[in-house]
């Protein structure tokens, strides 16, 4: 669908009275994939830490559309806030966790946390009951959970691995396994959090084709520094630096930005974005 899922303007995130996130401007469009990238300190995980709702911004505002009778007239909710993040009108800042997860925001972390002793089907089951009481979580579970189940782990590429332990399975394995964990509960955003770290150049293929795969129908924010996946793999390109957006753009002109350069402490274009 046209239009921005996610609109940023001048967010400020401050710790002991230093600025993390400085005016950070930031729109992502619907069934998006984005990348952000930067040296150390530039505000990428508090940026993370922010749409998911984990931190209180001092103030700023977001901007999220906000219901489907919105999207029929191609209006967006301006949602103003001091110190607090909306998603689809409700107050993330406010909310457990699994609320957040609710109001279609799932965020996968660098390492993998999955149950080890349960099976891939297993993980993937327990993470389609967020929604349920203590109660249903004991009873059968029905013909549409098990086929929505099915759907996540043959999307990420795991259905021949479906009764395997998840403690058997390799890393980039288990990265993929988490992901599934959250397509399963239908998240409208994906946060991911340097997927590719520590995987074999085989994963790493794999994971940027899923990527791509999982692209249109959720809007997906990266967090990588890996340039040679971001090359691969990037649509657009955010530069993060101080807080603030430095630039954003196709990765061939990101790498070829002088500024872009400076930041990184004079490297050359071809190492821009590796790790700081």
């Amino acid at each position: 669908m046209p239009g921005d899922l996610l609109r940023i303007e001048d967010l400020v995130v401050s710790f002991d009275g230093f600025r993390v996130l400085d005016d950070l401007t930031l729109t992502l469009g619907r069934g998006e994939l984005r990348f952000l990238i930067g040296p150390n300190g530039a505000g990428k995980t508090t940026l993370m830490d922010v749409i998911s709702g984990k931190i209180r911004a001092d103030s700023g505002k977001v901007m999220f559309d906000n219901s489907h009778a919105e999207e029929a007239v191609g209006h967006v909710k301006v949602i103003e806030v001091s110190g607090h993040i909306t998603f689809e009108g409700k107050e993330l800042t406010k909310m457990r966790e699994d609320q957040i997860v609710r109001a279609g925001v799932g965020r996968k972390f660098q390492t993998p946390s999955v149950f080890g002793s349960l099976t891939v089907f297993q993980n993937v089951e327990v993470a389609a009951g967020f929604r349920d009481s203590v109660l249903k979580l004991f009873a059968p579970m029905s013909g549409e959970r098990k086929e929505r189940v099915r759907h996540a782990i043959e999307r990420v590429g795991l259905q021949a691995r479906h009764a395997v332990p998840a403690s058997a399975l390799s890393h980039g394995e288990r990265q993929w396994l988490e992901i599934a964990m959250l397509l399963v509960q239908d998240p409208r955003l994906l946060l991911l959090d340097e997927p590719v770290a520590g995987m074999t150049g085989r994963e790493r293929e794999r994971t940027g084709e899923l990527l791509h795969t999982l692209e249109g129908d959720h809007s997906i924010i990266v967090t990588e520094h890996d340039m040679d996946f971001v090359r691969e793999f990037s649509r657009t390109v955010t530069v993060l630096h101080m807080g603030r957006v430095l630039r954003e753009g196709r990765v061939e002109e990101i790498q070829a930005d002088p500024v872009v350069q400076q930041v990184y402490i004079g490297r050359s274009h071809t190492t821009v974005g590796a790790p700081a």
